[in-house]
């Protein structure tokens, strides 16, 4: 039963009389009904089998339980996978997100912070870069004098 070869499924299948393809359908129900590796391996096996003996399983009055239980829980996982799709694509935008800011935080690269007094010193900077007298006077009109502050301190 776990063997996933389509071709000994087809032999093993086509050797069956009509009584023991019922006896196999009926064996392979509870397998369908189960989810996971199991299942997996008890597909091929149902394909083969409703594909070689459709016509012996259809003329025969006890298939018809089985074969409605079948088509109830084909129908039954049909109707979810929609849903699950649904979900499964949300999940991958998600992932995908996550993943993009992931490879965002790794490409920034490190910051290098130039200190303007050692580009002055090595006599490397421009002149916009250079501050003039006039300049540090200019910023320095806006600070108050702190003379004052000596005699608060009494």
């Amino acid at each position: 039963m776990y063997n996933r070869d389509e071709q000994v499924i087809a032999n093993s299948v086509a050797k069956l009389n009509s009584a023991e393809v019922l006896e196999l359908l009926n064996s392979l129900l509870p397998i369908l009904q189960s989810r996971g590796a199991v299942l997996a391996c008890a597909v091929p096996w149902i394909k083969c089998l409703l594909l070689t003996h459709s016509s012996g399983i259809m003329s025969q009055e006890s298939s018809l339980l089985a074969l409605n239980s079948m088509y109830q829980l084909i129908e039954s996982r049909v109707s979810t996978l929609h849903t699950a799709v649904e979900v499964s694509s949300c999940l991958d935008l998600i992932v995908d997100d996550l993943d993009e800011e992931e490879e965002e935080e790794e490409d920034a690269g490190p910051v290098i912070y130039e200190d303007k007094d050692r580009d002055e010193e090595e006599g490397g900077g421009t002149e916009e870069a250079m501050e003039t007298d006039e300049e540090a006077d200019e910023s320095a009109d806006g600070v108050n004098h702190f003379e004052d502050f000596d005699d608060m301190s009494d």
